[in-house]
C-alpha cells in the first residue's frame, strides 16, 4: 500500500491529519516510554516519524520490535538521507528490513546516480519515499528553500510518494499543492518552532508533523487529544 492508500485508509477512520516526531533518547526517554506512547496515542495519530537520534539511541533492532508491534500507524524512517545511490539503497534495504512504511531523503544531492536512485529502490521495495524540499527552520531560506521548485520540478519524474514541505513558511505548501497533485504534503514546524496547528492543513498540507511539542510536554498523550481535537481530517475539506 503507497503512502497515499495509508494517509486515506488511517486519516478518516482516525479522523486524523497529525503525524508525531520522535527525536526521543536515552536516558530521559525509554524504549518502553516509546511503546507507552505509541499505544496510548495510536487512535488520535496518523503516523509516527522515527529520527536518527532515536535509531542511534535505541538501536534499530530495538526501534523494529517497537514499529512491528503496532502496525495501525504510518511508520516514517527520518533518516536524513543526502548521499549517492549506493549509499542510499544500503540504507533503503536496512529501513525496509526494520518495517518501516516510508523514508524521508532529501533532494538537493541531485538525482542522476543520486537521490533518484534512491527513490526508485525504495518504491520497488515497498517503502514509500518521502522527499524534503523545503525545510522549517529559518537558515531553510538560506540555500535549500531557493532551489525548492527546482528539486520539485525534477521529483515529478520519480516514484516520489509525499514531500516535506514546512509549516513556517506556508508559500511553499500554496506554491506547489498543484504541482505535485495527489502525493501526500507533510509539514513540520508546528508548535516549538512557531507555526500554529493547522495552518499548514488549510493551506493545503495533508498532515502535520508535530514534535518537541508533544514529546517535551509532561503529559505527552493530553498534549496529543488537544492537537487531534484541532488536526481533525475534515479540516482541510
Amino acid at each position: 500500500m503507497n503512502l497515499r492508500h495509508m494517509v486515506d485508509d488511517i486519516g478518516p477512520r482516525k479522523d486524523s491529519r497529525l503525524v508525531v516526531a520522535l527525536d526521543v533518547r536515552r536516558p530521559r526517554w525509554s524504549l518502553e516510554w516509546i511503546r507507552a506512547f505509541v499505544e496510548e496515542s495510536s487512535n488520535y495519530i496518523v503516523g509516527i516519524k522515527i529520527g536518527v537520534p532515536s535509531i542511534l539511541s535505541f538501536g534499530l533492532e530495538n526501534i523494529s520490535r517497537v514499529v512491528n508491534g503496532f502496525r495501525d500507524v504510518i511508520w516514517i524512517a527520518d533518516m536524513k538521507l543526502a548521499d549517492i545511490g549506493y549509499v542510499g539503497r544500503l540504507i533503503v534495504d536496512e529501513i525496509s528490513n526494520a518495517g518501516f512504511d516510508a523514508i524521508i531523503m532529501h533532494g538537493f544531492v541531485g538525482f542522476e546516480k543520486g537521490v533518484g536512485d534512491t527513490i526508485v529502490y525504495a518504491s520497488d521495495k515497498g517503502l514509500s519515499p518521502i522527499l524534503v524540499a523545503a525545510m522549517s527552520h529559518p537558515g531553510g531560506e538560506e540555500y535549500l528553500n531557493r532551489v525548492s521548485g527546482d528539486i520539485l520540478m525534477k521529483s515529478i519524474d520519480y516514484p516520489v510518494e509525499g514531500y516535506i514541505l514546512p509549516a513556517t513558511f506556508t508559500k511553499y505548501i500554496r506554491f506547489y499543492r498543484k504541482m505535485v497533485g495527489e502525493r501526500v504534503i507533510l509539514s513540520p514546524g508546528v508548535g516549538t518552532q512557531g507555526a500554529k496547528p493547522g495552518s499548514a492543513v488549510l493551506n493545503g498540507a495533508d498532515l502535520e508533523i508535530i514534535g518537541r511539542w508533544i514529546y517535551m510536554d509532561e503529559s505527552p498523550i493530553s498534549r496529543v487529544r488537544e492537537l487531534h481535537g484541532v488536526l481533525r481530517w475534515h479540516l482541510q475539506g
